[in-house]
């Protein structure tokens, strides 16, 4: 209830909100052949769209001429665009693989499908044609890696061209791939279009929204509002069986298991803006394989979800506790703590909107392993829009529970207000309730709040202050500590220096987090540190920065077996700096840096990301990462260097094959991941999986085998519109 009040009287504090005029999208009248020529009469009898300059400069003068086209009809969103270039030689397609960016020149077309100025369907192509999609949650705000999702899929096609006077594509999406709200047949989207040149970095962009937010291109919220009239209802049926075989074997002297598989995927749309999902014998053979990550600190690391059956609308069972802390955390399903992977039994997933209420609902049934027994997990997330187009009021109930009758149930309120453009305010607040719990609510409860200023261009900032009780366990979400209650306080200031040849923003910035012991609130924890980023109209960009940190570890820690972190107070002091080349660079560079000292002994840390886009049909990744921890008192070293290479190839548009390689010398493994695929047509796939890894240990002759997989999967979509 007080929460509830705050909220609504915060919302008497919200200005309105400005009107945008309806762009009307016209419908076409005839059909379109998808071969990206753009030759078609019609097409030269729609306008084209009014773009801007958006980087380097914003509003400055488009050095290359640009063309993009909006029509549809009932079934089917169709873009075109023709792309003029004064040195048709500099045009990058820099791969066939679908998802794959490597920089470039790209055509960008994003849609809020439901207008609710939050979340983006973005589709992307470039020269050589590879299909890009993602899901862009939270208005583009907060980690990248938490709000851009490219590991969405949504059924469509495009075809592209490359001329002597440039290149030119065509994209077709069907309206049964797009959930939205309908009103006496005419919908709403929000709608951003741009055009990247990769060698320039000189992205144009329809509508022109100014450079005023980091992820500015991406956010839904500064979406031009466009409407399509007489659309019918859609209810498309997708259903995808798989068949899987294989072989597995674990350890050098263990017998062979052979695979076999069956299970299906089916998604059906109840209606516009609600859609279903069930899987049965779930299986993600072909999902890669997890980064190796170096684990520095004393608490849980976080890794991605990258499976597809937990992408779709993912947005909506957001819940953020502050970083990388959620209510819900899809990971905790179907993989073990060991990150091993679970049978799942299958699961039902139910989202959309209904009105201006979003819905989201999953139940799947995880089987038994040799530790745990069978358990099942459920979400409910429902969020209200309130008070503006910007806002909303919402809920969300986690729940575990397991063959043997242990429950965890958790709950959760929260409220997101707009107060200004550029100012908003979260609050959240939540319990967990466990039949292995005895305490108190104050015990087992969170409580959140946020206000921030989005911003990049002059003064931006976030205030964010959370509270988790001692028995607070969420096991279906992420929360790194328990009865603390931490501040975080982050302020930068953009200068934009439009004038000057080639440094676009000069940042300053500062951050500070600390962590108070709820019993006694004496300090746990300090990280604070200040520096300056420099982004240059290029696309590359340079920060330095120092870093005080103060921690007080109650009881001592490992990094391995022969570094230990004594329980004490320590403060200790570092330099940090990183350097990122432009995407536009078939040679490209990335790399971070820290020296200095670390708890009671000395740090030094370097990340090297070296890559090259060889062509279309091949690129190479790599990351070389260097940890090197000395307690010279203690006589004590920690080296927890890692490597990883990615060779990426590809024939064409429907082959392609990966190979991911990783060494990790702090879990003294290396491992490695083959992927084939051949792509018949979209849903239609085949699959060639092998997975191997091996231990280093430095008193084996040879890597010893830890586990070694071969995997073939089949599954083919039959659809029904």
């Amino acid at each position: 209830m007080r929460t509830a009040l705050l909220l609504f009287l915060m919302a008497s504090l919200c200005t309105g909100v400005t009107g945008q005029d309806l762009y009307d999208i016209r419908k076409v009248e005839g059909n379109i052949r998808m071969d990206g020529l753009v030759d078609e009469s019609f097409w030269q009898q729609t306008n084209p769209l009014p773009l801007t300059m958006y980087t380097p400069v914003f509003e400055g003068d488009m050095t290359e001429e640009t063309e993009i086209r909006i029509t549809y009809d009932d079934q089917f969103i169709y873009a075109s665009a023709k792309f003029y270039d004064s040195d048709p030689s500099g045009i990058q397609g820099n791969s066939l693989v679908r998802d794959v960016d490597k920089g470039g020149d790209f055509f960008n077309l994003l849609l809020d499908t439901y207008n609710d100025n939050e979340n983006f369907y973005a589709f992307s192509t470039t020269p050589a044609g590879n299909r890009l999609d993602s899901e862009i949650t939270n208005d583009a705000e907060g980690d990248f890696s938490l709000f851009y999702n490219a590991d969405w899929n949504a059924y469509w096609d495009t075809k592209t061209a490359v001329h002597d006077w440039g290149w030119s594509a065509e994209m077709r999406i069907p309206f049964s791939s797009l959930k939205f709200k309908e009103e006496d047949g005419d919908v709403v989207f929000g709608l951003v279009t741009h055009r990247l040149i990769g060698r320039k970095n000189e992205r144009h962009i329809y509508p022109a929204i100014p450079p005023d937010w980091e992820m500015g291109p991406w956010k839904a919220s500064q979406a031009q509002k466009v409407r399509f009239k007489g659309l019918r209802q859609k209810k498309p049926l997708y259903f995808s069986p798989y068949v899987l075989g294989g072989f597995r074997e674990d350890g050098p002297t263990s017998d062979t298991d052979i695979e076999r598989e069956a299970g299906f995927d089916l998604k059906y749309g109840l209606s516009n803006n609600l859609n279903l999902d069930v899987t049965v014998n779930t299986d993600f053979a072909q999902v890669e394989v997890d980064d190796q990550q170096v684990n520095l600190t004393r608490f849980s690391l976080f890794f991605p979800e990258k499976r597809q059956f937990f992408q779709e609308r993912a947005g909506i069972f957001s819940f953020s506790l502050g970083d990388q802390n959620r209510l819900f955390y899809s990971r905790r399903i179907g993989i073990s703590s060991q990150g091993d992977p679970l049978r799942m039994y299958g699961g039902v997933r139910l989202t959309g909107r209904v009105k201006n209420l979003d819905i989201g609902f999953l139940n799947t049934q995880v089987a038994e392993n040799n530790l745990n027994p069978s358990e099942n997990f459920g979400v409910i997330r429902l969020r209200q829009r309130a008070f503006n187009p910007y806002s909303f009021v919402g809920g969300m109930v986690t729940s575990r529970i397991d063959e043997e009758g242990n429950t965890n149930v958790n709950y959760g309120l929260d409220g997101v207000v707009r107060l200004d453009p550029q100012y908003y305010l979260t609050l959240r607040l939540g319990q967990t309730m466990s039949n292995q719990l005895t305490t108190s609510v104050k015990g087992s409860s969170f409580g959140y709040a946020l206000l921030e200023k989005r911003a990049i261009r002059d003064l931006g900032f976030t205030l964010e202050m959370s509270r988790f009780g001692e028995d607070f366990s969420p096991e279906v979400g992420f929360n790194q500590r328990n009865n603390v209650t931490s501040l975080q306080q982050d302020i930068w200031y953009g200068f934009f220096v439009d004038a000057h040849p080639w440094i676009r923003i000069i940042t300053p910035w500062a951050e500070a987090t600390t962590f108070f012991r709820n019993d006694d609130f004496e300090l746990e924890s300090q990280t604070s540190a200040t520096g300056i980023t420099f982004d240059l109209k290029s696309g590359t960009n340079f920060w330095v920065g120092v870093v005080r940190g103060f921690d007080s570890p109650q009881t001592a820690f490992n990094l391995s077996e022969n570094a230990v972190v004594p329980a004490d107070d320590y403060t200790f002091y570092s330099f940090k700096g990183g350097y990122t080349t432009t995407q536009g660079q078939r040679l490209g560079l990335g790399a971070n840096v820290e020296l200095g000292e670390f708890y009671d002994g000395t740090i030094s840390s370097l990340k090297v990301s070296p890559r090259w886009t060889v062509s279309k049909h091949l690129d190479l990744v790599t990351d070389l990462i260097y940890n090197r921890v000395e307690f010279d008192d203690r006589s004590q070293t920690f080296k927890g260097n890692l490597g990883r290479f990615r060779v990426n190839l590809a024939w064409n548009n429907h082959l392609s094959m990966n190979s991911f390689i990783q060494f990790n010398q702090a879990d003294q493994t290396m491992g490695l991941n083959l992927r084939l695929r051949y792509n018949f047509r979209e849903g239609t796939d085949l699959f060639i999986v092998y997975n191997q890894g091996n231990s280093t240990e430095s008193n084996l002759e040879v890597p010893s085998l830890i586990q070694r997989s071969v995997l073939v999967k089949y599954t083919h979509s039959f659809v029904r519109n």
